[in-house]
């Protein structure tokens, strides 16, 4: 079975970032990251960390306003407006989870899609359906899709892909971007009929799953030599991080990501080139895209 690490990829995507940092700072100055935080939440806390961390070793500045957990809704919308004016801030995360009374969706709408690092914007949403480039993606699904890439398992032309899950950040962008590679996608979600889960599976070359359920899809299910990423990242008393794909699908399946240390590791390297291309658009017109795998894997 052929392991989809995240490691290797990251490593080099974080490598190319830095130094296109490197050559724009005389031109276009120091980039800079913002973190919008509600309260203290521990695994908030340590992706921020990451954060912080991968930002650093780029170049790229980072800053963090923390909102107490008393704050309001209203709070929170009037600093991303703030946001939206500051010329020194390029891109804006808007650190989850927040108050479960919030209505996330308008706040994701109140950021300026033109700092929407995160690429969940409904403009940059947008774009990604229309197919369009010299947009942020969201970081997630564009993480799970680019581990197929990287792998050799790009071009999806004539085969089949399921996406287990359906949020608006993961399992839409995820299945969108699937489509765009040329697969045929089968949507599976809470409300998929529960006797046709495992034919939908069962037919599918290639199975994506991100549903945030420690364990779901078992390899009974998958067919035999499917690449499957697991997108899952369920934090477990005494095991740490499980994905939503059961540990015996890896006597079945062709190729497999690891949880952790498969999808994880890129979403903050897609982070930075978001950040990148928002930066040199806003600023220079012209936005820096992340270039070909080829030129990737071939750079120093």
């Amino acid at each position: 079975m052929l392991l989809m690490e995240g490691k290797t990829p990251a490593g080099r995507i974080r490598d190319w970032v830095r130094r296109q940092v490197e050559e724009l700072r005389t031109p276009l100055g120091v980039f800079r990251l913002l973190s919008l935080c509600v309260g203290d939440d521990p695994a908030s806390e340590a992706y921020r960390r990451n954060q912080i961390r991968a930002c650093e070793a780029s170049g790229i500045e980072t800053a963090t306003v923390r909102l107490p957990s008393t704050a309001t809704e209203q709070d929170a919308r009037d600093r991303i407006l703030e946001f939206n004016h500051d010329e020194t801030v390029d891109g804006v995360i808007l650190q989850t989870p927040l108050p479960p009374s919030w209505d996330v969706r308008k706040l994701r709408e109140a950021l300026d899609p033109d700092k929407d690092v995160e690429g969940t914007h409904p403009e940059n949403l947008g774009r990604l359906f229309l197919g369009c480039t010299g947009h942020p993606l969201p970081c997630a699904a564009w993480s799970a899709a680019l581990l197929l890439d990287w792998y050799g398992c790009g071009d999806l032309k004539g085969k089949v892909a399921a996406v287990v899950g359906q949020s608006a950040t993961v399992g839409r962008p995820l299945s969108t971007l699937l489509f765009h590679r040329g697969a045929t996608v089968v949507q599976i979600h809470e409300f998929t009929p529960p006797g046709r889960l495992e034919a939908f599976l069962k037919g599918a070359e290639v199975v994506a799953v991100a549903a945030g359920v420690p364990g779901l899809v078992r390899g009974a299910s998958l067919s035999p030599g499917a690449w499957v990423v697991d997108v899952g990242t369920n934090p477990t008393p005494g095991k740490g991080l499980v994905g939503d794909v059961a540990p015996d699908a890896a006597g079945v399946v062709g190729a497999l990501t690891p949880v952790p240390g498969g999808v994880g590791p890129l979403t903050v390297s897609l982070l930075l080139a978001n950040l990148l291309l928002l930066a040199t658009r806003r600023r220079a017109g012209r936005p820096v895209e992340l270039p070909d795998l080829k030129e990737l894997r071939s750079a120093p």
